[in-house]
């Protein structure tokens, strides 16, 4: 178990103490205390365990602290926790048995149960419905450029895999994502557990709340070399246009990225089902109707390629729905990246 902490004495002894109980009992808590203060330390050591390991770090960030733990691992599994986050009893066994009988995957995470102390946190209730919905490798890759598919604190991952890679990169990132979109890139597959095994508490001091990092545009910033390295040859070398589906406010943020961090990558239009948009122009380019990709639903090598930039669920669904429809393949004819 990896668990980072700052300051945080109020939530610290919860977590410590759901790991105490769980039924799996030889494991390793590797505590990285990053800087924290007297009060926190002071609830660690309250609650010591021979299986508790305690690593002091004099300021470091959240990436120089998940390093530390790293280096220090012994076990073949990495299991990641917050220092605000509970685990359910049986967290440790589910997922370690998930890892040694599916050897073909490199990360078990799981469904998590949200808990908002305020009750102000509904865009982050809904991203928790929306991740908790992806269980499968495949929908967790095909939701990949969309948002971070899993909780961080939810996984289960094989230590050499991280190692592999490097281990955290810090950046004007989150961390966690750029782990999981390197992962995949390489052929690592995600699988979720379908029960909900962490409680993952949300607060006024959550570092999410206040970092830069984890702002919308530092995710789409992240994304976006991953993105051009995903398209097919076809739509690299442009032998098959580029559309973009939604003229609105996000796409119109965002889209643009792409072809500043590619030279000679070009959107050749963009989609939309709003006839107040349709027909106009969008930094030069048509909108055309969406109904435009049944007229040009042919060879595959020509046929447009599209990037769906439409946000929500019920949006996405219609809009795979609809591509279906037409026989186009995630990954092959669209990229879902909002």
């Amino acid at each position: 178990m990896l668990l980072p902490v700052h300051r945080a004495a109020d939530y610290i002894g919860a977590a410590l103490r759901s790991l105490w109980c769980q039924t799996l009992p030889d494991f390793e808590c590797m505590v990285i205390a990053n800087d924290s203060d007297a009060a926190t330390l002071a609830v660690i050591r309250e609650l010591h365990d021979p299986r508790l390991r305690l690593i002091q770090l004099d300021k470091a960030n959240l990436v120089r602290a998940l390093n530390a733990g790293l280096d220090a691992a012994r076990a073949d599994i990495l299991v990641r926790m917050d220092a605000d986050d509970i685990c359910r009893p049986d967290r440790l066994a589910k997922q370690l048995r998930h890892l040694q009988t599916n050897p073909h995957i490199s990360v078990s995470a799981t469904r998590v149960q949200f808990q908002a102390e305020d009750g102000q946190s509904p865009g982050f209730a809904r991203y928790v419905e929306w991740q908790n919905s992806l269980l499968s490798a495949d929908q967790i890759y095909s939701n990949r450029f969309v948002e971070s598919p899993v909780a961080h604190p939810s996984v289960a991952l094989r230590t050499a895999a991280l190692k592999d890679l490097g281990g955290y990169r810090s950046g004007p990132f989150p961390e966690d994502y750029d782990l999981w979109l390197r992962l995949l890139e390489q052929g690592h597959r995600i699988e979720k557990l379908p029960e909900s095994l962490l409680i993952w508490r949300d607060h006024p001091r959550r570092l999410s709340r206040s970092d830069p990092r984890i702002r919308a545009e530092a995710f789409h910033r992240l994304k976006v070399p991953y993105l051009l390295r995903a398209l097919p040859p076809a739509v690299r070398e442009l032998r098959r246009p580029l559309y973009v589906w939604g003229a609105g406010r996000v796409s119109r943020r965002f889209a643009p990225l792409l072809e500043e961090a590619a030279v000679g990558q070009r959107i050749a239009a963009f989609l939309d089902v709003d006839p107040r948009k349709i027909g106009r122009r969008l930094y030069e380019r048509p909108v055309y109707s969406f109904e435009k990709l049944r007229m040009n639903n042919g060879d595959r090598a020509t046929k447009p390629f599209v990037l769906s930039y439409v946000p929500g669920a019920y949006a996405r669904n219609l809009i795979c729905e609809y591509l279906a429809e037409l026989g186009w393949q995630a990954n092959v004819d669209y990229l879902l990246c909002a």
